[in-house]
Parts: C-alpha cells; sequence; structure tokens
C-alpha cells in the first residue's frame, strides 16, 4: 500500500498534466471545464502523495487516532478516485491506450483504497501509548499515577 498509493496518485496527477498539455477547448464553458479537470487532478494527486508521504511519518504512524483518520481518509479518497477515472470522461475519447491506463489506475485505486482500510487499524505503539500503559500496569487503575 505504501507503494502503489503514491504510484497510483501520481498516475492520476499524470493524466492532469497530459490534459494540460493537451487542451480541447471550443468555447469559453469547455475552457472551463477543462481547466476545472486539470487543477482536480493536479490538486487531488498532490494532496494523495502528501497525505501517504504523512502517513509515513513517525509522528502519525505512531499515534493511532491519526493514523487510522489518516488511512480512512486515504481510503475514501482512491474509492472516489477509482470512480472517477473508470469514466475518463477526459481521456476516454483520445484513444485506446489511455482508456486502458485509466481503467488500470482505477482497479489500482480500488486496491490501495482496500489495503488502506486493511492497514488502518495497525499502527506503532507510540511514545504516549507506551506511557500510559506503563502507569496503568503500576497502579492497576487507569489513569491514576503512582506515588
Amino acid at each position: 500500500v505504501r507503494l502503489l498509493g503514491p504510484v497510483t496518485s501520481a498516475l492520476f496527477a499524470w493524466q492532469a498534466i497530459w490534459l494540460m498539455i493537451h487542451p480541447d477547448v471550443q468555447d469559453f464553458w469547455t475552457g472551463c471545464f477543462w481547466l476545472g479537470q486539470v487543477l482536480l487532478g493536479l490538486i487531488a494527486g498532490a494532496s494523495a502523495l502528501f497525505f501517504e508521504i504523512r502517513a509515513g511519518m513517525t509522528s502519525v504512524a505512531t499515534q493511532f487516532a491519526a493514523f487510522a483518520m489518516n488511512r480512512v481518509g486515504l481510503a475514501c479518497f482512491y474509492f472516489w478516485l477509482g470512480c472517477y477515472v473508470m469514466g475518463g470522461m477526459g481521456l476516454m475519447h483520445v484513444g485506446e491506450g489511455w482508456k486502458m491506463l485509466a481503467h488500470a489506475t482505477g482497479i489500482l485505486s480500488w486496491i490501495v483504497c482496500v489495503g488502506n482500510l486493511c492497514i488502518s487499524c495497525c499502527s506503532a505503539p507510540g511514545q504516549d501509548e507506551e506511557a500510559f500503559k506503563e502507569k496503568t500496569t503500576e497502579t492497576g487503575v487507569v489513569g491514576k499515577e503512582s506515588a
């Protein structure tokens, strides 16, 4: 999941870059739609890369709530991404190769979604959690410090 997530995000951003390089603009309205697709691809791809990198950081990976929320959020994103690229409205009319890339990106997105859900409950215990466990085992009571 750690490698597939960034690869999927990069593929999505690459499709946006391709659209940016090859604009299909007949009038103001299609230009607005084109710009919206490009910005969506770039912002969503960059955001996903940011959260993937953030999930690997020790400060997030060792805190259960932050790690779980980050992974569940990424799972929601990758589910949406899979649905979005399967239709591939900007790329479907270009050629069979781009259509296959869009479908591969969509399937990969759904695999990453499931992977993120599976590992959302698997964070390494952090220092705060370990200190809490030590206090609890010393006193036998949750929240009570030893004398």
